[in-house]
C-alpha cells in the first residue's frame, strides 16, 4: 500500500495529510483475522502537482516545485467563523483565538503566546517593541487593516514590534505596508498585497512596500508585491516589494526563498533590502547587509521588462560575508542577476 501527499482542499491550499489508497477497511479487517502485524505508515510518498488556477509564476500560479504561489483562494480561513466577543488588547498568556471574526481596530497583544487562526481580523495587529513579548501566531487568517471605506492606515498591518512570530499561509492587505518585520520573524505561503496610501497625503512622501525587514527575517513561499499607484502628488507610493532601510539598526541575517514578486509598473523596485554605503546611519557598518540568503525567488519582468523602475532587485551587497544568491529567475525562466 502507498501513502501519497496531496493537499486537503482543492484550490491549492499549502495542507497536508496522509490519505490512503485502497481499502483500508477492509484490509484492516482481513489482518485481524489473520493476526498478522503489519506497520500503518510507510516511509515512501510524493507530491502531487496541483491544478493551480491561474498562470504559471503568478499568485495562484504554478510555482515550479508542484505547488502554487499564494494568493486569495490558498490562504486565509475555512469553514464558517463566528463573531469574536473578546477583549481588544490579549493580556493573558497563551490566548487561542480559532474561527474567529475579530472587529479590533487595532488588536493589541500584551502576552506571550497568543494565537489567532482560521480567522478574520479587521484591524491592524499591534504589539509595541517595549513589551517584549514572544511566541505570536497568525495562521490561516486574513487581515484586513482598514476595514472603513476611505480610510487609511499610515503604518503597518502586522505590526508585532518584537518578533520572534509566525505568519502562515494568511493574507494581508489594507496598509500602507503590510507587515513589520524589524526584529525578526518567519513569514511562510502567505499573500502580502493591496498597499493603501491616502491619496491626498501631499506634501508628505509615504512610502508603501510589502514587508520591511532588519535582522533575522525568514520570509519563504509567499506572493509578496507593492501594488499600490500611482505616486501621489507629495510622492507617497511604492518602494519595494520587500524594503529595509539601515536606519535603526543593521540588516542581517535574512532570507528570501521561493518567493513570488509580481511586477507592477508603479512599483519603483523589488527585492531591496539595504544599501551599501547609503546614506542611512548605519549603512556603513561592515556587517550591515550580511548574511543574507536570497535563492529561488522569481520576479515579474512587466511592463518595463526588468520589474520595475529600478529593476528587480537593488542594494543587494555582492560579496558581503554570508551572503548568498542563487536560482532567482524572471517571469519568463530567465536568470536574474544581483542589482539587476
Amino acid at each position: 500500500m502507498t501513502a501519497i501527499a496531496i493537499p486537503l482542499d482543492s484550490d491549492g491550499r499549502s495542507r497536508w495529510d496522509w490519505v490512503w489508497l485502497g481499502g483500508l477497511a477492509a484490509a484492516g479487517l482481513i489482518w485481524v483475522l489473520t493476526g498478522l502485524q503489519f506497520s500503518v505508515l510507510t516511509s515512501e510518498s510524493f507530491e502531487v502537482d496541483l491544478d493551480c488556477p491561474n498562470a504559471d509564476n503568478t499568485p495562484g500560479g504554478a510555482d515550479g516545485q508542484g505547488g502554487c504561489f499564494p494568493y486569495a483562494g490558498n490562504t486565509g480561513p475555512t469553514g464558517s467563523l463566528t463573531t469574536y466577543s473578546g477583549p481588544c488588547t490579549i493580556t493573558v498568556d497563551d490566548t487561542v483565538i480559532n474561527s474567529k471574526i475579530v472587529n479590533c481596530n487595532p488588536l493589541n497583544i500584551e502576552a506571550d503566546n497568543v494565537t489567532l487562526s482560521n480567522c478574520q481580523l479587521n484591524g491592524q495587529l499591534h504589539e509595541e517593541e517595549s513589551d517584549g513579548h514572544t511566541g505570536f501566531q497568525f495562521i490561516d487568517c486574513v487581515l484586513d487593516a482598514t476595514p472603513v471605506p476611505d480610510t487609511y492606515l499610515d503604518d503597518y498591518g502586522f505590526d508585532f514590534e518584537d518578533g520572534g512570530y509566525v505568519i502562515l499561509r494568511s493574507e494581508i492587505y489594507g496598509a500602507r505596508t503590510g507587515v513589520n518585520c524589524f526584529e525578526g520573524g518567519t513569514i511562510q505561503d502567505s499573500y502580502i498585497h493591496g498597499n493603501e496610501v491616502d491619496p491626498t497625503d501631499f506634501p508628505a512622501p509615504y512610502h508603501s512596500g510589502g514587508i520591511r525587514v532588519e535582522h533575522d527575517c525568514h520570509i519563504e513561499h509567499n506572493t509578496i508585491t507593492c501594488d499600490f499607484g500611482p505616486p501621489t502628488p507629495g510622492e507617497g507610493g511604492c518602494s519595494g516589494s520587500t524594503t529595509g532601510y539601515p536606519d535603526f539598526g543593521i540588516m542581517i541575517r535574512n532570507s528570501y526563498i521561493n518567493n513570488l514578486y509580481p511586477a507592477n509598473q508603479h512599483n519603483p523596485f523589488l527585492g531591496r533590502y539595504g544599501d551599501e554605503g547609503g546614506s542611512e546611519p548605519f549603512a556603513s557598518d561592515p556587517d550591515n547587509a550580511t548574511h543574507t540568503a536570497v535563492i529561488n525567488n522569481v520576479f515579474g519582468k512587466g511592463v518595463t521588462g526588468f520589474g520595475g523602475t529600478f529593476g528587480g532587485t537593488t542594494a543587494f551587497r555582492v560579496g558581503g560575508e554570508g551572503n548568498s544568491w542563487s536560482g532567482n529567475k524572471w517571469d519568463d525562466g530567465t536568470t536574474v542577476d544581483p542589482n539587476e
